[in-house]
């Protein structure tokens, strides 16, 4: 530190050219808060909240109890006493040599370490060495010198200003590892700062691999065992990344965990943990190796890599030429300078997160049929932020105030978070703060609401918001407690405002979801469809061809959907289906069951004297052992969520007219429908008052799909057939009725129908 300066660089925002990004990326500056002093600002904090806090003490292994808590064994390292402890979670934030992972079998995604690294924590005063080098790192080299196998470069970095450091040494590649002794290590420490009886004292030393790891995934698959920090994703200290990560990796689980505790999320919301969180970590251990390979071209310009002394002397020689050779070296080291700016001033990878989960919902009512895309990044994402209300993304920052001015800004980061749910909206939003309101009062989930604009709640003081929302004034952009948009819309769009953002929540929060038995072009693909817009939803049938396109229409309108092939009429074959339901959504809690199956084959319509018992089977195997064998299946399921479902759980029985009348030549066709009418009032009559709402519903009339057989009903008349969306909103409307008011029959008919 006392020898020539090859070069410095900005960090961290400092540049002038760089300072007005990071501004408007953040109302935060930078805080250089080393391991060593953040770590005892958590414990202390915790140990204030009534948390146990034992150091010395090992994790052993764990078990999974038949309840399906979790019995870990501990060790206490100092009495070397072992002892159990059993929790509903275990959390392994346990580091690079995590016991969890192992006792998870988590399989690590490795790629090939860049050696050994070694930290020196020294107490010593610097403070006359950085005067006129105002700096909190500093790479040292000494061509001049033979290098000690064990530190042929140095990296010293500040923790305390200016009196503690820590030395990280690199050893010799290839070179086996031999201990320095104890004067050996002082004696290297002197010689990196330039002065061989400087006063020092060493207080720890630690060695560590440069690592390039990542684990496969975060937790186990039943969400009770979850592993974050370094013990998931390992790598080198460049671009300042570790313990950002780590408290990202802890803020995105906490406010997960506390909402499944309290009752207000289903468990299925923790496999977003995974889902976001490992890409995240695949990046950071990316990145962060890749700043040590950004210094490499340095030391090559520098002929730091050569062997010999004489040789390292002499490329210093021609960097001091004038020479065409020393210009040409001249001009490629300070090329490899600026490429290390993708460690000191990356904001784009601390920053440009995209999370994609059942978590988030991308439908911003105008994504479906192509309008607003995902952003375009940057031209160089590592090295540049992309601000964006496009669900997945961090809430964009911009600074507010109110119409009479307050001394201090208020950043829209700030109005967010804070264990709860937020929602801002502008001029003509008022919709969405009333529907929030409601949504929140039905769920039990706080949705705090703002509108930022002209004479608003909130003004927005530099326009910024205008430029970063990305929707109307009158739209809406929801943002999850880790202040990560989930969910958008342009603007109202129309419709009921209320019902959108209540589907929306329901699907964040993961609860609940909803079967459809029996899909065909008409009322069981409608219903799915309408379901989907808050459910994750099961279609059941016998071939996959008759849920295969509305399974992949959900899906990729930012819905869930999977499809089950099952026969209703077959008791061993829908218990089946039911157990894999189940394997699918153990977390989740059935609230709406429709059985709409017809029969295997369409029942005869013919004369009664010409028909006999098999065709009578047809339509009671059809309309009533399919239903009896879905109810039996179905009702327990429902009865679990009476008390945690927003609306009563609900099953309901696609009918026709036949279900309440005789026609000619309709006998077995009746005999069917109407025995399934009568079941299914008795079911409204004994699980009603258990709080599960029955019903069963008339369709009284052809139902317009493409290939109906009653294309020409009612003379062709513009809605003289049944819409099967209208369809589908009526059963959506029974589901969501209050339990003191229950429609146990519904009647639906066009307008110009007989009856």
């Amino acid at each position: 530190m006392t020898g020539e300066e090859y070069a410095r660089i900005y960090s961290w925002g400092n540049d002038p050219k760089r300072k007005g990004e990071y501004n408007a990326a953040s109302p935060c500056r930078h805080v250089d808060l080393p391991q060593t002093l953040f770590e005892p600002i958590l414990t202390q904090r915790a140990a204030g909240q009534g948390w146990n806090i034992r150091f010395r003490t090992s994790f052993l292994d764990f078990k999974h109890e038949a309840d399906g808590r979790v019995l870990s064994r501990l060790r206490d390292d100092v009495t070397q006493i072992e002892y159990l402890v059993l929790s509903k979670y275990v959390f392994g934030a346990d580091g690079g040599r995590s016991q969890v992972i192992r006792e998870l079998k988590i399989p690590m995604i490795k790629k090939p370490g860049q050696g050994l690294a070694l930290n020196v924590l020294v107490d010593v005063d610097l403070t006359d060495y950085v005067e006129a080098r105002n700096g909190n790192l500093h790479w040292v080299f000494q061509p001049e010198r033979e290098y000690p196998d064990f530190a042929w470069s140095g990296l010293i970095r500040m923790v305390k200003p200016w009196h503690e450091w820590i030395f990280i040494l690199f050893p010799k590649p290839d070179v086996p590892w031999k201990e320095p002794t104890e004067e050996e290590w002082y004696k290297r420490c002197r010689e990196l700062v330039g002065n061989d009886k400087l006063p020092l004292k060493i207080l720890n030393i630690s060695k560590w691999y440069i690592n390039e790891t990542v684990a496969e995934r975060y937790s186990n698959a039943e969400n009770t065992v979850f592993c974050l920090g370094d013990a998931v994703h390992r790598h080198p200290p460049f671009n300042g990344l570790g313990s950002n990560t780590c408290v990202q990796d802890a803020f995105n689980l906490a406010w997960k965990i506390k909402y499944v505790e309290q009752g207000l999320a289903g468990k299925s919301l923790l496999s977003s943990f995974s889902e976001e969180r490992q890409p995240v970590g695949v990046g950071v251990i990316t990145r962060a190796n890749q700043g040590i390979r950004d210094h490499i071209p340095v030391w090559d310009s520098m002929g730091l890599l050569k062997p010999m002394v004489q040789e390292r002397m002499a490329v210093m020689e021609e960097l001091k030429a004038a020479t065409k050779e020393g210009r040409a070296r001249r001009k490629r080291l300070n090329e490899a300078i600026e490429g290390t700016a993708h460690e000191f001033h990356a904001i784009g990878v601390e920053m440009n997160h995209s999370y994609i989960s059942d978590a988030i919902v991308v439908d911003d009512g105008a994504f479906k049929s192509g309008g607003r895309q995902p952003p375009t990044w940057a031209a160089d994402p590592v090295l540049h932020y992309t601000a964006s209300t496009f669900p997945g993304h961090r809430l964009p920052h911009a600074w507010l105030n109110k119409r009479m001015p307050e001394k201090e800004h208020t950043s829209t980061i700030d109005l967010a978070g804070h264990g709860a749910f937020c929602l801002l909206t502008g001029i003509g939003g008022e919709a969405w703060k009333k529907a929030a309101v409601a949504v929140s009062r039905d769920l039990g989930v706080e949705i705090r609401v703002y509108s930022i604009g002209w004479g608003q709640d909130w003004e927005d003081v530099y326009r910024d918001w205008e430029g970063r929302r990305e929707v109307e004034e009158d739209g809406c952009v929801l943002v999850r407690p880790d202040r990560f948009v989930c969910w958008r819309s342009i603007d109202i769009l129309g419709g009921d405002v209320e019902q959108r953002l209540h589907g929306v929540m329901e699907k964040i929060l993961c609860r609940f979801f909803a079967i459809v038995a029996g899909v065909g072009p008409g009322t069981g693909r409608s219903v799915a469809l309408r379901f989907s817009e808050s459910y994750p939803v099961v279609l059941l049938a016998r071939r996959p061809e008759s849920y295969n396109d509305v399974v992949a229409q959900i899906n990729r309108a930012g819905g869930k959907a999977i499809g089950i092939s099952a026969d209703a009429t077959d008791k061993s074959s829908l218990a089946s289906a039911f157990e894999s339901i189940k394997k699918e959504f153990k977390d989740l809690q059935l609230v709406a069951a429709i059985y709409n199956v017809r029969p295997n084959s369409r029942p005869s319509r013919k004369p009664f004297l010409e028909l006999n018992l098999e065709d009578l089977d047809i339509s009671l195997k059809g309309n009533v052992y399919g239903l009896f064998n879905f109810a039996q299946s179905a009702l327990p399921l429902l009865l679990e969520s009476v008390d945690s479902s927003p609306h009563p759980p609900t099953l309901i029985v696609t009918g026709a007219t036949a279900s309440i009348r005789g026609s000619k030549l309709w006998s077995v066709i009746a005999t069917g429908k109407s025995a399934g009418r009568i079941l299914t009032q008795s079911l409204a009559r004994e699980f009603g008052p258990a709080g599960v709402h029955v019903a069963h519903a008339i369709i009284d009339g052809g139902i317009d799909v493409p290939d109906a057989e009653h294309a020409d009903r009612n003379d062709g008349t513009a809605d003289g057939k049944i819409s099967p969306y209208a369809i589908a909103e009526s059963y959506w409307n029974l589901h969501t009725q209050h339990k003191s008011a229950f429609t146990q029959e519904i009647d639906l008919r066009p307008f110009n129908e007989h009856f």
